[in-house]
């Protein structure tokens, strides 16, 4: 039969940062009682639709997009890819490593390179009401 690529997502939580502690706080709670064993999965946490907003900006979605369709081989290529500077792509790459929304592999053939990697399909957005 057909291998089904299971289809790997990142998911957004938007809540307040005290609901953000309470939910942790209750985390903690089932895991001392055993009812849990990790905190959280893989969520990234956003305290308000503004700042999603401004982080997820149309030109670091495109990022995304492009890096996981055409896989460039260099924060460059990217660059060339997307048509803007390498030095806003590389700080939008930088920021999107420290959110959690790409991973970079360093390569060192002749000069350093880094390479961008997007290892998900899809991004979720969870906004509890």
């Amino acid at each position: 039969g057909c291998v089904k690529m299971k289809i790997r997502k990142i998911q957004i939580v938007i809540q307040s940062e005290r609901e953000f502690r309470d939910q942790l706080m209750e985390d903690m709670r089932r895991i001392d009682k055993g009812e849990r064993k990790l905190i959280r999965k893989e969520a990234i946490v956003f305290h308000s639709i503004d700042q999603f907003r401004k982080i997820m900006t149309n030109k670091r979605i495109e990022l995304l997009k492009t890096i996981r369709h055409k896989k460039p081989k260099s924060v460059y290529e990217l660059a060339k890819l997307v048509n803007r500077s390498v030095d806003n792509v590389n700080n939008d790459v930088r920021l999107l490593e420290q959110m959690g929304f790409l991973e970079t592999e360093k390569t060192k053939d002749g000069r350093s390179k880094v390479i961008p990697l997007v290892d998900f399909d899809k991004i979720e957005i969870e906004l509890p009401i």
